[in-house]
């Protein structure tokens, strides 16, 4: 299994503070639409993430509750070094997805120095895409004529909507998890590997958007020809 994480971020820009109050006051219920084509050899899950910062680490759902000290991995933070000024974590907060379960991924992870936070890293969603069944299995290339699609329809709820109905600036990126390559047969002396191959041509489509349903009631400012 690999994750894989884009080196740039997409930039949120901020809501200004009277739209920001509307929507709050009168938002009746969030959804997000999204369909994933997967034109790869290989399944996996596709996570949305969002931050106040640009800094998205690949070892996000291994972190625990703790000083940086207890963290039960030595990880590789080189990178924040190079930052300017440079990066200090002393202390992590970690939020579960589903805290009854153990190994459960992050929900929202925040991050600490002398108790002021730095930044904090949440997961809009994490939805699972299958592979195609038009591989060649012994070459391991896949037939981009017969890509896989997947369809989701999710309620948001308001602890997400909290990151993105604001007046500060987000940036959010896709952290897609793939799934190992297969084993040829089920006995349990088999352990030889299907042979799945990547290419420039491969691709991972994600189309996403999200619904707000607004009691109008709710809102506290008469419309006007400028309203949109």
């Amino acid at each position: 299994p690999i994750n894989i994480i884009p080196a740039e971020s997409t930039p949120m820009s901020p809501m200004d503070p009277a739209t920001s109050q509307e929507i709050d006051s009168a938002l009746v219920e969030a959804a997000l639409n999204v369909t994933i084509t997967n034109s790869s050899p290989l399944g996996g899950n596709l996570s949305l993430l969002i931050s106040d910062s640009t800094i998205f680490p690949l070892f996000l759902d291994s972190l625990i509750t703790g000083t940086w000290d207890a963290q039960l991995y030595d990880f590789n933070t080189m990178i924040w070094d190079t930052l300017e000024p440079p990066l200090v974590i002393d202390s992590i907060y970690f939020k579960a997805i589903d805290p009854m379960a153990e190994g459960s991924k992050a929900l929202e992870v925040k991050f600490f120095n002398n108790d002021g936070l730095q930044f904090f890293i949440g997961r809009m969603f994490e939805l699972g895409f299958p592979a195609t069944d038009s591989v060649e299995y012994h070459s391991g290339f896949i037939n981009p004529e017969y890509p896989e699609t997947y369809t989701s329809n999710m309620v948001i709820d308001t602890t997400r909507m909290d990151w993105i109905i604001t007046e500060d600036s987000r940036n959010n990126v896709a952290m897609i998890s793939f799934d190992r390559s297969p084993i040829q047969s089920t006995s349990e002396s088999d352990t030889n590997y299907i042979p799945l191959t990547f290419q420039t041509t491969n691709f991972i489509g994600v189309q996403a958007y999200l619904t707000l349903t607004l009691d109008t009631g709710g809102l506290g400012r008469e419309t006007n020809s400028n309203d949109k």
